[in-house]
């Protein structure tokens, strides 16, 4: 191997470790995650970030046995229970861990620390998060609040009712925390009753299974147990103490059922009547006793009679002269403290002697519920009037007289008259008519009484319902909540009662949309929409609800204003264009169409599109055009976001995704990797048999489809007899036996095209190729046998070696190009130069050289048949293709 392969061979292989290095140093930031059950003692192991199997980093064994591991703590805090070993990355606790202390309201407990990794012998460096989940361990027994809860509870409680108890807490999760619960003992009164949600118990109640009696049995003690699920079980337990409470079974008893008793007319107020008494057997909770008048009696007692509430004392606290020669029959009741209470009753019978002139006593007896009808004929009875004088002679002797121009009294019997309308009524003018009758008795001095009482004019219903207004109009923002109030309409009938109880109704309007209450307040039955109905145009009618329903209509206007409620809709959800690459700007890309049901500025739809960075731009039609020039090469695709913002306030957005894929144009030439122009010599044996692959062109085309397939050729013509080059692969085959004529050093130029049908494009490489010449005597060819053999092994080796390098090299070439700018030659020169190359390739010798890229030129050499190649440059790293030629 000579000095010059030597130095490529070497070169390529740094530039392959530090290929490899750069892949591991670009690595992302792995996590990951181990288990831990809390309470292990301290020093237990959680993981290794050593093994291959956790952390697969992909390393070398060598770099892998140089990594080192060191606890980041900053910005995690858990880092202070762990330890990691630095050099086999195992990961220890080095304290206690509590999962109810560290998560103690998180069902899933994540401790996060993070380790670097680091190579000693690399640049390999990686940072790793580690999530260390704790699982938790039933090591926390059910707890109740107190030891003992007291519950009092009423003996006359029903079975089945339920009394709520404080549940147990276990600080354990799952199956670890509050299972089930048990009552000790379970035969007696009560059972336990638990309420689950999502198989979690979220109630503990007391169930009442049979009745209590205080009398019995005063008062339970028993004794709850909770248990969680762990293996085995914990449990905590908390004693119940039930109070059975007396219940209130026993009524007062009075003394006698019947009291007795004589009072004079002239008895004053506060004097004694009568002292009631009764008694309970009831405990003091209840043996609290209250007097009091039966309700039914109190109004009428009360006005002459009051009673002690503790004692039962019955005194007089009204004047009884209108009373002589009654009988007061007088209920009383005894009640007693429970709740609720239970009462019992005694009967006191109170004679009021008369010992003086009595004024007489007039009663009313309202007929019709004291009502008559303003149509009522003259003579309608309104009342009757009763008069009582319980006086003797003169002093008994009653008169009565009506005090009323609408009404008169007529006498019906003795004591007793009747009350008749004598004229027209109008209850619009006179809705309740005074009446007031008087009662005197002959006696000396005279006694008189009256009475006053009100007689209501019935309405009939004469008049019609009449609106505020005859048109109402009413504007209201669409999206109303369903139920609001809309507008009220107010129309007002002059009668009474039904027939002024007016009813609303709507005509010409779906019920779907309004509605109207009975007091014309119109409500929106559902959320109107402006864009459905922007104008609501009805009648609403009034209608009393007399025999003879009377009715009014007004017209209702409602103007349904627009709200920015509508985001703007794209026809699609998603949009695919393609538009070809090195296109001038302002080229169409396609349109997109958004639309707003909305009106006004509402409506009016701007367009924008994000990335902003991305190369393109949306107009106002939403017509996306190009606002560079687009490179398939760098990006074969977009995806942009287009939002349609509407004017409203404020504004509404709606958004879709479009996908510009970027269409190829010819525009890379094919790139010789190997054999690189005027820099490689291929050695071939003399005794190289015919058909053996000499070496393989390796090249490349940036483009994609019929632009990337390449063609290879083979321009040169001097040994062409010796060579061929098959055009798909590129493979340089020796095509027929050696001669001694055909030793020596061969110049070969390959010209390799892509199969673009509109402008292909094309470069070429030329190289030396060199056949070994047979020696003259036996004895040479033996030792020059022997010296070939050497030649080709070393040539393999080399030939081996510099593929992998190139395979490398094309990994480099292609990082770095992907990052160059590419500079573009006029296609028709390149075109031109492949025709011309075409033409004239059986009598002229082609070169297509590509510069290296420090630049230097290659100058024209011989090429051993008298053709000289002008001296050509090409600058690869920019693409520049250079075609030159000289004929012979």
């Amino acid at each position: 191997m000579d000095a010059q392969s030597f130095s490529l061979s070497s070169g390529l292989l740094v530039a392959l470790v530090c290929v490899i290095s750069l892949i591991h140093v670009t690595f992302s930031d792995p996590n990951v995650e181990f288990t831990l059950e809390e309470e292990k003692v301290v020093g237990t192991e959680v993981g290794s970030l050593g093994d291959d199997t956790v952390l697969p980093l992909g390393l070398e064994a060598s770099v892998r046995g140089s990594l080192g591991y060191n606890l980041l703590p900053l910005g995690f805090p858990r880092s202070s229970l762990f330890r990691v070993d630095e050099h086999t990355g195992q990961i220890f606790t080095k304290a206690r861990i509590d999962r109810e202390s560290l998560c103690p309201t998180d069902r899933q407990c994540d401790l996060d620390i993070q380790v670097a990794v680091q190579s000693a012998v690399s640049q390999f460096f990686k940072k790793v998060r580690v999530t260390i989940r704790v699982q938790d361990i039933n090591d926390n027994s059910p707890a109740f609040p107190r030891q003992t809860t007291t519950l009092n509870i009423l003996e006359s409680a029903a079975v089945g009712t339920n009394f709520p108890l404080e549940s147990a807490t276990d600080l354990d999760i799952g199956t670890n925390g509050v299972r089930d619960y048990e009552l000790a003992p379970n035969d007696g009164p009560f059972y336990i009753n638990l309420t689950r949600v999502d198989n979690e118990i979220t109630m503990v109640s007391l169930v009442l299974r049979q009745e209590l009696d205080r009398e019995t049995k005063s008062n339970h003690r028993m004794l709850l147990t909770a248990r969680d699920g762990g293996q085995p079980p914990r449990s905590g337990s908390m004693t119940i103490l039930v109070n059975v409470e007396d219940v209130n079974d026993n009524p007062p008893v009075f003394d006698r059922s019947l009291y007795n008793v004589t009072m004079p007319e002239i008895a004053s107020a506060g004097t004694p009547v009568v002292t009631v008494s009764a008694t309970d057997q009831d405990t003091d909770q209840y043996n609290i006793k209250e007097y009091r008048f039966a309700p039914l009696d109190r109004e009428d007692v009360t006005k002459y009679f009051a009673i002690n509430g503790s004692t039962g004392q019955i005194t007089v606290s009204g004047s009884l002269l209108e009373k002589q020669g009654d009988t007061f029959r007088i209920l009383v009741e005894c009640l007693d403290k429970g709740v609720p209470p239970l009462v019992s009753r005694a009967e006191v019978d109170v004679t009021v002697e008369d010992t003086v002139n009595s004024a007489p006593i007039v009663s009313v007896n309202i007929m019709f519920g004291g009502s008559v009808s303003e149509l009522a004929q003259s003579g309608t009875v309104v009342a009757l009037v009763g008069v009582l004088d319980r006086d003797a002679g003169l002093n008994g002797l009653v008169s009565c007289s009506i005090v009323s121009d609408a009404f008169e009294l007529q006498p019906l019997s003795v004591n007793e008259y009747k009350v008749i309308v004598v004229r027209k009524l109008d209850r619009e003018v006179e809705p309740v008519l005074n009446v007031t009758v008087t009662c005197e008795d002959a006696g000396s001095p005279k006694m008189s009484s009256s009475v006053n009482f009100e007689v209501k004019v019935k309405d009939e219903n004469d008049n019609f319902p009449v609106f505020t207004e005859s048109l109402y109009q009413k504007s209201v923002p669409e999206n109303n909540r369903p139920g609001q109030v809309i507008l009220k309409v107010i129309a007002t009938d002059a009668d009474y009662g039904e027939n002024g109880r007016v009813s609303y109704s709507l005509v010409g309007v779906d019920d779907e949309l309004l509605r109207i209450d009975t007091r014309g307040s119109i409500s929106a039955v559902k959320s109107l929409d402006h864009e459905v109905t922007p104008l609501l145009r009805f009648k609403v009618v009034a209608m009393d609800n007399g025999v003879d329903r009377k009715s009014s209509t007004a017209e209702v206007i409602i103007e349904i204003t627009d709200l920015n409620d509508e985001v703007p809709t794209f026809e699609k959800s998603s949009y695919e264009f393609e538009v070809s690459e090195n296109m001038s700007e302002n080229t169409t890309v396609g349109s997109v169409l958004a639309t707003d049901r909305d009106s006004g500025d509402n409506g009016k739809i701007v367009y924008s599109l994000l990335p902003k960075l991305s190369p393109f731009i949306i107009l106002t039609n939403g017509l996306i055009v190009t606002k560079d020039i687009l490179d398939r090469e760098q990006r074969d695709s977009y995806t942009i976001t287009v939002y349609a913002e509407d004017k409203g306030r404020p504004p509404l957005t709606g958004s879709t995704t479009v996908v510009v894929k970027i269409g190829d144009q010819n525009d890379h030439r094919p790139r010789i990797i190997y054999p690189r122009s005027g820099n490689s010599t291929v050695a071939v044996s003399f005794d190289a048999k015919p058909g053996s692959v000499v070496l393989s062109i390796l090249a490349e085309d940036e483009d994609e489809g019929a632009n990337k397939e390449l063609e290879y050729i083979l321009a040169s013509n001097t040994a062409s007899s010796i060579f061929k080059l098959t055009k798909d692969k590129g493979e340089l085959i020796l095509q027929r036996v050696l001669t001694p004529q055909d030793s020596g050093r061969h110049r070969l130029t390959v010209v390799v095209t892509d199969k673009s049908s509109a402008f292909p494009l094309f470069t070429n490489s030329t190289f030396d190729v060199i056949i070994f010449a047979p020696n003259e005597t036996e004895a040479q060819s033996k030792d020059k046998e022997k010296e070939h053999v050497l030649v080709v092994i070393i040539l393999g080796v080399v030939t081996g070696v510099v593929t992998v390098a190139v395979i490398i090299t094309i990994v480099v070439i292609r990082r770095a190009d992907a990052q160059r700018r590419k500079y573009h030659h006029s296609r028709a020169k390149m075109v031109s130069e492949v025709e011309k190359l075409e033409s004239d390739k059986n009598t002229v010798g082609y070169v297509i050289s590509n510069s290296v890229s420090d630049g230097t030129k290659t100058r024209g050499s011989h090429d051993g048949s008298g053709d000289m190649t002008r001296d050509t440059t090409q600058d690869e790293g920019f693409g520049d293709k250079s075609v030159s030629r000289r004929k012979s």
